[in-house]
């Protein structure tokens, strides 16, 4: 069960920058011990030292930390420590001198970091501080809010796309971002009767769960309608929100004639309300000097959770039509509808 806490300090979402010591203050779940990591042998080795100069004996510390005696000798001499366990040793030597045993020296000297589950998947050399105010971190989570996801069960993050070189992309964007791991490309061929070619990647639960803490919300876009990052509202960057903009159009937008649109759906509840998604979208492209309609509603339908609202933005005047391709760098075949547009108005004037 997902609760608040009234102690959060969600500083990701507002900077953009995951530190360890966020994935312990972030406690938005009731239940702790999220997230494990195995230290390099030798900082551990001086770590348990200076742990016996200060205690004397492991019994002690559990007594002064609070925690079960077994639990604690687990984690310090045979498996890997949980950052919440981590956290709290860190304090404690902190608190007797041992400044470099505080969480922003130790992330860096992790080997691997995992979610709970014997099962799952390590990534190694983590890059913390993770970064996502980059252009592979903004690439990521424009393709993660367009046609990705994170599964609110399985908090596997996950893309979708019939481009394979997009999803080649997005899966060295996520090494980039977190750190080593092995995870193949797979294809689908979709549902329904024109059914087409789909390339899929699915990313280890762990880098999911570490896009939850920062504040991505997890399940279905269409019923949740999430909340945003904050720190991408307040982009200024151009080069950056022209990368962010490439990915969500890449994932989302139809090039036709006179105009480009890019749609969204929401679960109605009450009035229908476009996705915050879609807006964030629209609010970047105008600091991009291009001008967009008014996000309006193109329609309604159900789907398995109710009744559903579309709505789309839309670019039509040949102006900002032909700010748009200077600006984002559309996948090739939807760039080539576009200039080909673009060209026959030039030689009509």
């Amino acid at each position: 069960m997902i609760q608040k806490n009234r102690n959060d300090k969600n500083t990701s979402s507002k900077t953009g920058i995951i530190h360890l010591e966020n994935l312990v203050l972030n406690k938005n779940y009731e239940y702790q011990d999220k997230f494990y990591v195995e230290l390099n042998p030798e900082l551990k080795k001086e770590l348990y030292k200076n742990l016996l100069k200060t205690c004397k004996t492991i019994k002690n510390l559990s007594k002064e930390i609070n925690v079960k005696f077994t639990r604690l000798w687990d984690q310090l001499r045979r498996v890997p420590i949980s950052i919440e366990m981590l956290n709290k040793i860190s304090k404690y030597l902190v608190k007797r001198g041992y400044n470099e045993y505080k969480l922003k020296n130790l992330e860096k000297e992790i080997l691997y970091i995992k979610s709970t589950g014997s099962k799952s998947q390590k990534v190694y050399n983590p890059k913390f501080p993770i970064n996502l105010k980059t252009l592979e971190g903004l690439r990521f989570i424009s393709h993660l809010y367009h046609d990705g996801s994170i599964g609110k069960f399985n908090k596997q993050p996950q893309y979708t796309n019939q481009s394979k070189k997009e999803v080649q992309e997005f899966l060295r964007d996520s090494i980039k971002l977190f750190g080593d791991f092995k995870r193949e490309i797979k294809y689908d061929f979709g549902h329904g009767i024109k059914k087409k070619k789909y390339f899929i990647i699915n990313l280890p639960t762990v880098i999911g769960e570490i896009m939850i803490k920062a504040g991505f919300i997890p399940g279905d876009k269409t019923r949740n309608n999430p909340e945003v990052f904050t720190f991408i509202k307040k982009l200024s960057n151009k080069k950056m929100i022209s990368e962010f903009i490439t990915k969500a159009f890449n994932d989302e937008c139809h090039v036709r004639d006179r105009e480009i649109t890019l749609g969204q759906s929401t679960l109605i509840k009450g009035i229908p309300r476009p996705s915050k998604i879609l807006l964030l979208d629209n609010l970047l492209l105008k600091r991009l000097g291009i001008r967009t309609r008014k996000v309006k509603l193109a329609g309604k339908y159900i789907n398995k959770d109710g009744l559903v609202a579309k709505f789309i933005l839309g670019i039509y005047s040949k102006q900002d039509l032909s700010n748009f391709n200077k600006s984002v760098k559309l996948i090739r075949y939807k760039r080539d509808k576009l200039e080909e547009y673009l060209i026959r108005t030039r030689e009509a004037t």
